[in-house]
């Protein structure tokens, strides 16, 4: 499931989002990237939900998801570190992992919520894993 949208910023260039979207049945989504900084933070963010109203089915990503760093689990700090606070408008993003090495690595999201769903199938989505 994935909904792709092109905006021309003013300032010339094209920002691109793509929600990914996963269901319980869908398992796990693996995502690989390569740290160029040691022992800096992963961050993964969703969409915010449009005045307040996600869509029917749709879940918060943090409580609702489980993830993997390396094939090892991975719980999000909860509260996150005042050293990795994220300042976004509509707490969108969350650390996922704290700190991870220099070098390749492989990030997995699974959809794990038992929160009331008020249109099955429920769905989290990401549309961000920030690395560095």
């Amino acid at each position: 499931r994935g909904d792709a949208k092109k905006h021309a910023s003013p300032f010339g260039y094209v920002d691109e989002k793509i929600l990914l979207a996963g269901t319980a049945a869908d398992g796990e989504l693996h995502l690989e990237f390569e740290a160029t900084l040691p022992g800096r933070p992963v961050v993964a963010c969703e969409a915010p939900c449009p005045w307040g109203r996600c869509p029917p089915g749709r879940l918060p990503l943090r409580k609702n998801s489980k993830w993997t760093v390396d094939g090892a689990p991975a719980a999000p700090p909860d509260p996150t570190p005042s050293s990795l606070k994220i300042y976004d408008v509509r707490d969108t993003c969350f650390v996922v992992a704290e700190s991870v090495s220099v070098g390749k690595h492989a990030v997995g999201v699974s959809f794990a919520g038992d929160a009331p769903c008020n249109r099955p199938p429920c769905y989290v989505g990401l549309t961000h894993l920030i690395h560095y």
